[in-house]
This record gives C-alpha cells, sequence and structure tokens, in this order.
C-alpha cells in the first residue's frame, strides 16, 4: 500500500482536534512514517521551521492559525513540501474551503471523515 521508498519520511499532521492527530499519527507511524504534529498553524510554521517536512497534512478550519493560511505560507517559502488539505464533510459550505486550498496550492483536498486507504493513496500518489 505504502511504497517502500516513502518510509521514514517526515509528515506533520495539523488538526485541533487531539483524537484527529492522534488517529492520523498512529495510522502513518505503522507505515514508518515519521510524524510530527500541531493543534494549529501557528505551531505547525514553528515545526517546520525546526525541522523540515515532505508532507503537511492540514485541517482547514482550526483557532490560533487556520490552514489556509498555513498552506499559503507554506507554499511561498517551502515549495517542496506537499500539502493534503482536510476538513470536515457533509456541509456543502465545506466544499468551498477545499476549493480555495487547492487554488492556494494544497495538492490534494480530502473530506473528513477520511478512510485509511484514500489518505494513503493520496500520500503515495504525491510522494512519488
Amino acid at each position: 500500500m505504502v511504497e517502500q521508498n516513502q518510509r521514514n519520511k517526515r509528515v506533520l499532521v495539523v488538526d485541533d482536534e487531539e483524537g484527529i492527530r492522534s488517529g492520523l499519527s498512529m495510522l502513518l507511524e505503522m507505515y514508518e512514517f515519521e510524524v510530527e504534529c500541531a493543534s494549529n498553524g501557528l505551531l505547525a510554521l514553528q515545526a517546520i521551521k525546526e525541522a523540515p517536512v515532505d508532507l503537511v497534512i492540514t485541517d482547514i478550519l482550526m483557532p490560533d492559525g487556520d490552514g489556509l493560511t498555513l498552506i499559503k505560507e507554506i507554499k511561498s517559502n517551502e515549495e517542496n513540501v506537499k500539502i493534503i488539505a482536510i476538513t470536515g464533510g457533509g456541509d456543502s459550505k465545506n466544499i468551498g474551503f477545499l476549493e480555495t486550498a487547492h487554488d492556494l496550492g494544497a495538492d490534494a483536498t480530502l473530506e473528513k471523515p477520511i478512510s485509511s486507504l484514500e489518505l494513503l493513496e493520496a500520500i503515495n500518489n504525491l510522494l512519488n
């Protein structure tokens, strides 16, 4: 499912919900990704400055630094970092956020709840 050359890549998971962060972290660590977590965009930018990452998985709606601002900042300063933007599914207004995230430079967008297979497929596509 995850190709051998993808293992040991650094992934930053950014979400204000602890359950989402821990769930995604456990999944990614099972596939031998090195995972860092942040609870908002401001902490995510600080984490990226301290240690470069290959991929950022970010929620869009968060206090203290939303995902759209984070995407803009990453793409203007770290052009090689791949980004997957996520947001709660089912609400039609959230689809606009995903489109905006894509327009700002997100390489992939996914609606919550996200299946493991869907996420791993997106990661494989981006890190190949």
